[in-house]
């Protein structure tokens, strides 16, 4: 990760919590510009472990707000229209993939769906509308993810399938 605040003539890299972090996905707030998030993951004994960082200075300062060991984070997305809601993807997990959910701009997750997005967009006109690319053998594909009343439970979930592969990709070597 690198910033730049004089508009690309001069970078540098930000004081991150973790020396080992590789960044997979950066956001803003859209509200709050000086608000960023960044994902990855990092290893502190050789073992992977999914990452979101939070600045609330622009960059300055970092500090952790989601650990996920013996995975990795590859997607993080924020609502639109309540910026406090934030969906994190970890495709990569030693005992099983996830879409993730914070309500509270990051302080607190709650797994929300076990399969493993690579990409999570949320509805600009229905934020209770989550577009979500699988690249699991089963379920890979684009699917619509609909949350309701609480939108944190996971029974009240449904999912429809937008897209989805007709065919195995081919083998390659």
């Amino acid at each position: 990760l690198f910033m730049s605040g004089d508009g690309g003539i001069s970078w540098v890299v930000p004081n991150l919590p973790s020396t080992t972090a590789r960044i997979s996905d950066i956001e803003f707030d859209p509200l709050r510009p000086e608000v960023a998030y960044a994902a990855g993951w990092h290893s502190h004994t050789g073992e992977r472990t999914g990452v979101i960082f939070k600045s609330d200075d622009g960059g300055s300062s970092w500090v952790t707000i989601f650990e996920l060991e013996g995975g990795d984070i590859g997607d993080l997305s924020i609502d639109p229209r309540t910026p406090d809601i934030l969906y994190a993807g970890s495709v990569r997990k030693v005992h099983e993939p996830g879409l993730f959910r914070s309500t509270d701009s990051g302080a607190t997750w709650k797994k929300i769906h076990a399969g493993g997005p690579t990409e999570i967009v949320v509805d600009p006109h229905d934020s209770n509308t989550l577009y979500v690319a699988m690249r699991e053998r089963v379920e890979g594909g684009v699917y619509r993810f609909t949350l309701r009343n609480d939108k944190t439970a996971v029974e009240e979930v449904t999912w429809g399938i937008v897209k989805q592969r007709s065919a195995p990709l081919p083998h390659q070597d």
